[in-house]
């Protein structure tokens, strides 16, 4: 039976044959799967799905198109997530699971730090927070106490008795 229309048919090929003819749709190959198309090209993309055991998911059973796909949907499996809203409760095992979250939930503009899961609406507060993950290369000469920023080290200077 036609998905589309509700025409009945005797066989598979022929519902095949009917959806292409009648609907210009596209059906995949493989018999127990009844996706379609309405273009070729996306109907050969898909039937790829079926050709690898490799890119699909232990944990759940999801099909991938691309081994990367796999790898960083398997992430989602962890047992503790990694990135928390700054905002609410919320955390997420992805990053750009969190990035999505805020972006739809706070309706915001926002930045993240490429090296963390800390976002604001502001690129100077983000850079300023990157700048955070620097090592700590400045050093008073007198007292030997570390910094990231010039000028806290400065501030430092003014106020080191050692």
């Amino acid at each position: 039976m036609c998905v589309t229309c509700g025409d009945k048919h005797n066989s598979r090929a022929s519902v095949k044959a009917h959806c292409r003819v009648d609907h210009g749709m596209f059906t995949c190959h493989i018999s127990f799967c009844q996706a379609m198309f309405v273009s070729e090209g996306a109907c050969k993309k898909h039937e790829h799905v079926h050709d690898s055991k490799s890119r699909t998911c232990k944990d759940c059973g999801q099909v991938f198109l691309h081994q990367f796909a796999l790898q960083r949907h398997s992430v989602i499996h962890k047992s503790k997530p990694e990135f928390s809203c700054c905002r609410c409760n919320s955390s997420y095992k992805r990053k750009q699971d969190l990035t999505e979250h805020f972006r739809t939930q706070h309706k915001s503009v926002t930045f993240s730090c490429s090296q963390c899961s800390f976002m604001r609406g502001s690129l100077r507060q983000v850079r300023q927070h990157e700048y955070g993950h620097k090592p700590l290369s400045l050093q008073c000469e007198r007292c030997g106490e570390k910094f990231t920023y010039p000028s806290r080290l400065s501030n430092h200077r003014k106020q080191c008795v050692a």
